[in-house]
C-alpha cells in the first residue's frame, strides 16, 4: 500500500519537560488502533493495523508536529469508527490537537459523503444561493404542544426556512413527542399553504429511528404528505470515550430513510487546554 492510499493525520503535541515526543507519537499510533502495548500485539496485526509515524518535527518549546498514517481498513465503512480513529481515546489525553487530515480516495469512496448536502437542503427549502438559509430552534421546554405549534406557525409565516426542535425537547409530559410532532407539522403545513412557502420542520429523535417513532421513512415518496415535515436525528457528539458519536444516525440513510439529518453541535468542540498547557 502506497502512502497515498493511507489516511494521514497530522497532530500537534505538547510535551512535559523530559517527555519524549517520539514515545508520545508511538503511543498515539497504538492507542488509536489496537489500544494495547506493543508487546501485546501479534506482529502480523501490528504490521497491518498500527499507525505508522511518518514525520516528527519541533515547532516551538515543548511543542511538536507529528504525522501518522493509518490503513483505511482500520475504519472499514463506518463513520463512527472513522471518528474513533481521528480523535478517539487520545481525546482523553492532554495536549494533543488534530491539525490536518489527508484523505485517501478509496476511503472517501467507501464513506460516500452526505446524500443531500447543502445544495439538497436548499432545494428542499426552495432557497437559491442568493441568500442564506434561515433557521431557528423551537423552545423553551415546558411549553405545551399547542404552544410550540403556534410558534412553528408564526416562524413559518415569517419565512423561516428550517424550524427545528431544540435539543432538550424530547418526550416530556408538557409536550409529548407524538402530539408535538403532529401539531407542529400541521402548523408548518398550514403556514406554507397560506404563504406558498416551503418551511420545513425537523423534530428531534432522541430515542430511536423514524420508524420507531412512527414517522414516515422518506419525505420524497409520498405525494400526499403535507409540505414541511422532515424527520430529524439528533446525535450528540461526545469526546470523552462515549460510544455514540455525532453521526450515530448514519444508518438511517442506509436503511431506506432518506430524510435529511441534522446533528447537534453540543460538545463537538475540541477539548480545551488550561493556559499553562504547551498546546492550546
Amino acid at each position: 500500500m502506497t502512502s497515498g492510499e493511507r489516511l494521514r493525520i497530522t497532530y500537534e503535541l505538547g510535551c512535559a519537560p523530559g517527555e519524549d515526543p517520539a514515545a508520545r507519537a508511538r503511543d498515539i499510533a497504538l492507542e488509536q488502533t489496537v489500544e494495547l502495548p506493543p508487546e501485546c500485539v501479534p506482529p502480523d496485526v501490528a504490521a497491518r493495523m498500527v499507525g505508522r509515524v511518518e514525520a516528527l518535527a519541533p515547532l516551538a518549546e515543548r511543542r511538536w508536529r507529528v504525522a501518522i498514517s493509518y490503513d483505511p481498513a482500520t475504519v472499514g465503512s463506518e463513520v463512527p469508527q472513522l471518528l474513533n480513529l481521528l480523535f478517539g481515546n487520545i481525546s482523553m489525553k492532554p495536549a494533543i490537537l488534530v491539525t490536518g487530515i489527508e484523505w485517501p480516495d478509496p476511503l472517501l469512496g467507501a464513506l460516500g459523503g452526505p446524500r443531500l448536502g447543502i445544495a439538497g437542503i436548499r432545494a428542499l427549502c426552495r432557497v437559491s444561493e442568493r441568500r442564506p438559509l434561515l433557521c431557528t430552534a423551537l423552545k423553551p421546554v415546558g411549553l405545551s404542544a399547542q404552544q410550540l405549534a403556534e410558534l412553528c406557525y408564526r416562524f413559518a409565516l415569517g419565512g423561516i426556512d428550517i424550524i427545528k426542535d431544540d435539543h432538550n425537547l424530547a418526550d416530556q409530559p408538557t409536550a409529548p413527542f407524538r402530539e408535538r410532532v403532529a401539531r407542529c407539522q400541521e402548523a408548518v403545513s398550514q403556514a406554507n399553504g397560506e404563504t406558498g412557502g416551503h418551511s420545513v420542520y425537523f423534530p428531534q429523535l432522541a430515542r430511536g429511528s423514524p420508524a420507531r417513532a412512527g414517522l414516515p421513512g422518506d419525505p420524497g415518496r409520498s405525494r400526499s404528505r403535507p409540505r414541511g415535515g422532515v424527520p430529524r436525528r439528533d446525535g450528540e457528539p461526545r469526546h470523552r470515550g462515549a460510544r455514540h458519536g455525532p453521526l450515530a444516525g448514519r444508518g438511517f440513510g442506509d436503511g431506506g430513510v432518506r430524510a435529511p439529518l441534522h446533528v447537534r453541535r453540543v460538545l463537538s468542540a475540541g477539548p480545551r487546554h488550561p493556559p499553562g498547557d504547551p498546546v492550546r
